[in-house]
């Protein structure tokens, strides 16, 4: 509106060579496998050359849709996904594709998403007498499994005469509990993205011991009418004279027998 100005003619000069000629798809460089942990980003490569140039699209191996969310196309060609999840996994197939055609190259590669160890259910404090039982449940997931390990005070825990592990170490269980046993007890979570640790109390209250519960209890059949029933006796026998032993037939009714305290 308030005036025109002209550049310096250019001179244009095309020149016109042989056709090229076609060129089938082909991927230089596909999607390597990967292994990482969740809320990490991942970049899929996928180079493809021909002529006409390719169109380079993704998809899973099993058919399943690519989730838009948080996964996006660097270019045309490269896949990033951000901030992923364990439902990220899978493999990834990188396709070449001549246009307007069905020629296609493909190339493919494995994502493994890991995620460290999350509590399910926790281990909760427990205060109980002297001579009963206490079971503590702790159950992890995470990618892959965790394993699980149980420490009193710290320290790791293995089975022994009243500690019983049992659900692939899921569930602990003290049978005949003293005041010995009134401590911290953690459920250590471990795999290769990470670890986790939860923790309850054992408080064992009802006075003094005043009965305290034989250890290493075994029973052995001598026939078909005979059992030998043998234990050690507990550190502090107090004034235990004996004891009574209960044995119940597969299906039957209790029968109470007497027993001496010494020998054992």
């Amino acid at each position: 509106m308030a005036s025109t100005r002209h550049s310096q003619d250019a001179q244009l000069t095309l020149s016109v060579g042989p056709p090229r000629l076609l060129q089938e798809p082909e991927i230089l460089s596909g999607p390597q496998n990967l292994t990482l942990t969740v809320h990490q980003t991942a970049v899929l490569e996928c180079i493809a050359t021909g002529h006409p140039r390719p169109l380079v699209s993704w998809s899973h191996l099993d058919g399943r849709s690519i989730d838009v969310e948080g996964i996006q196309v660097l270019g045309t060609r490269n896949l990033m996904i951000s901030d992923m999840s364990v439902q990220h996994s899978g493999v990834y197939v990188c396709a070449a594709n001549r246009p307007g055609t069905h020629v296609r190259r493909t190339a493919q590669g494995v994502l493994l998403v890991q995620a460290p160890p999350e509590f399910v259910q926790w281990p909760q404090s427990l205060s109980k007498p002297p001579g009963s039982s206490a079971i503590f449940t702790c159950v992890a997931q995470g990618v892959p499994e965790p394993h699980l390990v149980w420490l009193k005070n710290g320290k790791v825990l293995s089975p022994g005469d009243n500690i019983r592990l049992t659900q692939n170490n899921s569930t602990l269980m003290l049978a005949g509990i003293s005041v010995e046993d009134e401590a911290i007890y953690q459920c250590m979570a471990e795999n290769s993205a990470g670890s986790n640790q939860a923790s309850a109390r054992l408080a064992v209250k009802g006075g003094p011991e005043s009965h305290p519960v034989p250890r290493g209890l075994h029973a052995m059949a001598l026939s078909t009418s005979a059992i030998r029933v043998s234990w050690e006796p507990p550190p502090s026998s107090g004034d235990i004279t004996g004891y009574v032993l209960h044995l119940r037939p597969v299906g039957g009714e209790s029968l109470s027998l007497s027993g001496s305290q010494s020998p054992p």
